[in-house]
């Protein structure tokens, strides 16, 4: 494919550092921009993205870039197109890293500053590395007068970065014109110091003390022990200039000409504090602990690592978002005890059983070592027809039958990953020999061992702290084939493995959520088809308050005279019996009279699948928007929303997605997670907790089917030919088992208590 044919999709990647921002040279943003724009129009192609990041070049982990690179990966664009290509890297190493994913996707490199570059000609191959020798070069030598220029002006008292340390600001008066004080900012550092002082207080808890008191950082997060302690430890708070040098843990320190914020009294006291805390941890050092899922435990919410939390009463997997400065988890500070997810991961690696075969069916499948010129040429033919396929689609071959190109790329594609290389070959069969003594040595392996085991099989493990399972696994790529030869695991997404219990014999004993009584019949009729029947919420049979309700009521900061009940189709009113709040009364109402309401009106809002609502009736314009605007508008400050939600994507181990994939891809378009919803909420400027309910639920396959016949709710919106298939799969387990056969299935909902401010 050259560079001079037009109708190609560009993708355009624009980049700026720090120091360039404040610039009006070429390389800003919007220069950027316009000059391949118009650099494209020239040439005929469509720009389908653009891409900005704004940090350094020599940064291989870019956000923007990498998202580029997905898009390269998965092929939705022929050229990726720069400005110069500094702007794409200052590295030889990544650039080539980077142009090596180019290469193998088939997709071009154009840039506005060296337009006649074509990476798909190899003649012009040297002048990539010429080019990006020449940037890394140009790196190292503005390091060097760059740091320099920095270690003068500490010597002048000068501060030397382009942003001032939290408590001040840098002006634009001039370059030698100290920082001011920022007196908001100012007021925050002053605490830290002076609450350090007293010798009572972790950099924790001050974090804590500041987020409690207002204080956000510039970025609008909470303050981080580790930002706390940067600050108590840095001098330029006494009215000196740092200068830091590289590869030193030893700063070089100068009066400077800022004004300080606090005493040296109180400097010297604070570090006689942190020497003293430093010798106490020293002179009593905890025992080692070995964490089974160490840097592979991650929240099966908002996806941020968990950390290891020692107890007197044992270790826990904890969820540790706010001491990194984020308040969007509803599992923030939670734990589970590190057995409780250990025993589940320890029963799946037991459970892998290659089939006696698995060699002969590897070989038959990729060939013996002396078919490898064979593979390279079937490799060789499918690139060749996936070219003529473009160029065919280019020239308009497919313009009235889309579709038919669509498929035979998709097939060309599914061939592609199919047809593993030399290295892959290698490494499967590697990992086959070593999955194959696995359940063996597991065992009589030590802790270290086993962590050491599971960090070569696996890239992350979701883990919801909340309910104690296991949520979901993320092996390395080179053991994904083996793990779809698990009958534990399901593959819900590529590589995405979600664990099913139905037939483990030790279920009970392994899993840490509450069992439900098997369902042996489908019900009448389901409250969230296909998922539950009746939400479990309302409180025991004589409940005379169902206990969300009565918790709302105690959130609320007034004391509340109106409590709303909006019942929606099918649905009745939850019990509400208000009599130890003798001022309160209750009202329900349908969805048109809830939008009447007047704004302000109520104390303590109910709302029960709002969002499924509107997954049955969109005509109805629930969407998540809607139902926040709307509860928002009627809330009056202080009163709390109590809303319970069935969230598909929350349970993916439930029956309906092992036999109708189908439904979790249209889930994952058109249903939320619990983080989205949180961050929704946050976004409104409501104030939230959750509670997540799953319970493990053994249900007959028979029951299974009727439930699945009826084609309610997830399932209605399913193709014919995805249904279909889903039902020919489910009758030929029956076939195989029989009706009375019992499926594991998990089903879930969340509560959430959301209060205006």
């Amino acid at each position: 494919m050259s560079s001079s044919k037009s109708h190609l999709r560009a993708i355009c990647y624009a980049r700026v550092s720090t120091e360039e921002q404040g610039t009006d040279e070429h390389f800003s943003i919007e220069a950027q921009l316009n000059e391949m724009q118009e650099f494209a129009q020239r040439r005929g192609w469509e720009v389908i993205a653009q891409f900005i990041d704004m940090m350094s070049g020599t940064r291989r982990d870019r956000p923007q870039l990498e998202a580029a690179l997905e898009m390269i990966k998965r092929r939705e664009c022929d050229v990726l197109l720069v400005h110069e290509l500094s702007r794409l890297s200052r590295s030889v190493l990544d650039t080539l890293d980077i142009f090596e994913i180019l290469g193998k996707n088939d997709v071009m490199f154009a840039s506005v500053k060296e337009a006649d570059f074509d990476f798909t000609d190899p003649l012009k191959k040297p002048f990539l590395i010429l080019i990006a020798t020449f940037n890394e070069y140009y790196v190292t030598l503005l390091r060097l007068h760059t740091q320099k220029s920095k270690r003068q002006r500490a010597k002048d008292g000068l501060h030397n970065a382009s942003i001032a340390p939290y408590g001040y600001v840098i002006t634009q008066d001039s370059p030698r014109t100290p920082p001011q004080t920022v007196e908001t900012e100012a007021a925050a550092v002053r605490l830290m110091f002076e609450t350090y002082a007293t010798g009572q207080h972790s950099d924790q808890a001050i974090a804590d003390l500041l987020y409690a008191h207002g204080y956000l950082t510039r970025r609008g997060k909470r303050f981080t022990a580790a930002t706390v302690a940067d600050i108590l430890r840095n001098p330029f708070y006494i009215g000196k200039a740092v200068y830091q040098r590289r590869h030193s843990k030893y700063n070089e320190i100068y009066e400077g000409t800022h004004e300080p914020l606090i005493s040296q009294e109180l400097w010297d006291r604070c570090q006689e504090v942190r020497a003293q805390r430093h010798s106490a941890s020293r002179a009593v050092q905890k025992p080692f602990r070995i964490y089974l899922l160490g840097n592979l435990a991650h929240c099966s919410v908002c996806g941020r690592r968990l950390g290891g939390q020692p107890t007197p009463s044992g270790l826990y997997y904890r969820e540790v978002s706010r001491t990194r400065g984020y308040d969007d988890c509803p599992h923030h500070s939670h734990s589970i005890r590190v057995e409780i997810a250990d025993r589940q991961i320890s029963a799946i690696v037991m459970a892998i059983r290659l089939p006696p075969d698995w060699q002969d069916a590897l070989n038959a499948k990729v060939g013996e070592d002396e078919q490898l010129i064979y593979l390279r040429r079937q490799r060789a033919e499918l690139e060749r027809q996936r070219r003529r396929l473009k160029d065919m689609y280019l020239h308009g071959d497919f313009n009235e039958d889309a579709e038919m190109y669509r498929a035979e790329l998709a097939r060309i594609r599914a061939a592609l990953e199919e047809l593993p290389t030399y290295d892959q070959l290698e490494n499967l069969r590697q990992a086959a020999a070593t999955a194959q003594t696995l359940p063996e040595l597991w065992p009589q392996a030590s802790p270290e061992d086993q962590r050491d085991l599971l960090r070569l099989m696996l890239r992350e493990v979701r883990v919801d702290v909340i309910t104690g399972r296991v949520v979901s696994l993320r092996p390395q790529p080179v053991f994904i084939p083996i793990f779809r030869e698990i009958a534990l695991l399901d593959e819900r997404e590529f590589g995405v493995f979600v664990p099913n219990w139905g037939e483990h014999p030790d279920a009970d004993q392994i899993l840490a959520i509450p069992r439900l009584p098997t369902l042996e019949a489908a019900p009448a009729a389901m409250q969230a088809a296909p998922f539950w029947a009746t939400l479990p919420i309302t409180g025991d049979e004589n409940a005379r308050i169902a206990p969300g309700l009565a918790e709302a009521l105690r959130i609320g900061e007034r004391t509340a005279t109106t409590v709303t009940q909006v019942c929606l189709e099918g649905q009745v009113p939850l019990p509400d019996d208000l009599r130890k709040w003798e001022d309160a009364r209750a009202r329900s109402v349908t969805l048109p009279e809830w939008r009447a309401l007047e704004a302000s009106s109520t104390d303590v809002l109910v709302l029960r699948l709002g969002l499924w609502h509107h997954i049955l009736h969109p005509e109805f314009d629930l969407d998540l928007h809607r139902l926040v605007s709307e509860a928002s508008r009627v809330l009056r400050a202080g009163g709390v929303w109590y809303w319970v939600e069935v969230l598909p994507l929350e349970m993916p181990a439930h029956w309906v997605f092992r036999f109708f994939p189908a439904a979790w891809e249209w889930a994952r378009l058109h249903s939320w997670t619990m983080h989205a919803l949180n961050l929704k909420l946050l976004e409104a400027g409501l104030t939230t907790r959750m509670k997540n309910h799953v319970s493990y639920q053994p249900i007959q396959a028979s029951a299974v089917l009727a439930i699945a016949e009826r084609r309610e709710g997830l399932l209605a919106h399913l193709s014919d030919e995805a249904y279909a298939t889903g039902l020919t799969r489910l009758k030929q387990v029956i076939a195989d088992k029989g009706d009375r056969y019992v499926l594991g299935s998990e089903v879930q909902c969340v509560e959430v208590w959301a209060q205006k401010r």
